[in-house]
């Protein structure tokens, strides 16, 4: 980025406005404020390399949730922002300073609010066992209702997990569903002759999305990650420090999921699977 840029090739942005799409310095001036911010923002709450490569269209929605909720902008004004956001990130697909286009899924703001997040599923997992679900759905619930992060998921080993599984039929499945022919410490997500861990989460993902209309969860990995935060969150119960601990959140972090509690529509598993 150069340094004298406020958000990653905006020189490059810039001429692209001008000579491709025609537009005038104030367009081009009121488009580089909202970079800025959303650029600014991005940087203040990312997790893990601060890249422009590695933005997702989640990150987009954290920071429209933000100024939605926090900064009580208009659903006009925030809609303005989306196609400002679309366009440089248009410009960095087609000058190819970005592997591919993020922004697919990105909807405007009238179509996000008050967005339904099933939570307080964890218990109600062994209950699961009866629906047909394939084992990697199986195991990948398993550890997110352990805290698992998403990046940690290919890196767990049974006797990591054992001693926490207290439930006699859910510990049955899951031995059930190991080789344990090379190791007594196998990978949770293991390759399938036993031979090491799975290459990557969409080795398992493939599995996993076969059975998106057995459960009332949204079974991608980020958003199973978002209802067992929040199902934590919005417990008043619960103090911040026990919170920023078991949920391996910053205090920033925290304060942005404590806002999404106040902005989801949140509804328990068992309400949802009736």
């Amino acid at each position: 980025m150069n340094q004298k840029d406020l958000f990653p090739y905006q020189a490059s942005f810039d001429a692209w406005c001008t000579h491709v799409n025609k537009l005038n310095q104030l367009s081009i001036d009121m488009i580089n404020s909202v970079l800025f911010n959303f650029w600014n923002y991005h940087v203040a709450n990312a997790v893990g390399d601060i890249d422009i490569k590695n933005i997702k269209v989640s990150d987009v929605n954290d920071y429209l949730t933000q100024l939605d909720v926090h900064e009580h902008l208009k659903t006009r004004t925030i809609n303005k922002y989306i196609s400002y956001i679309r366009k440089y990130f248009t410009f960095l697909t087609q000058a190819h300073l970005i592997d591919s286009y993020p922004l697919v899924g990105l909807k405007g703001i009238s179509y996000q609010r008050r967005t339904t997040v099933v939570i307080n599923w964890m218990n109600d997992l062994p209950n699961m066992l009866n629906l047909g679900l394939h084992p990697e759905t199986i195991k990948l619930l398993l550890l997110i209702s352990l805290g698992y992060t998403p990046k940690e998921l290919l890196k767990v080993r049974w006797l990591e997990i054992a001693e926490h599984i207290h439930n006699s039929g859910l510990k049955a499945y899951i031995v059930k569903n190991l080789n344990f022919t090379k190791t007594p410490n196998p990978f949770i997500f293991q390759k399938q002759n036993g031979d090491g861990p799975i290459a990557t989460n969409e080795s398992f993902m493939r599995a996993v999305r076969l059975d998106r209309d057995i459960l009332p969860l949204d079974l991608s990995i980020s958003k199973l990650r978002q209802s067992y935060i929040l199902s934590y969150v919005s417990n008043s119960n619960l103090t911040d420090q026990y919170l920023m601990t078991r949920l391996k959140l910053s205090s920033k972090r925290l304060a942005y999921y404590k806002m999404c509690v106040s902005y989801y529509n949140l509804i328990s598993y068992k309400q949802k699977a009736r």
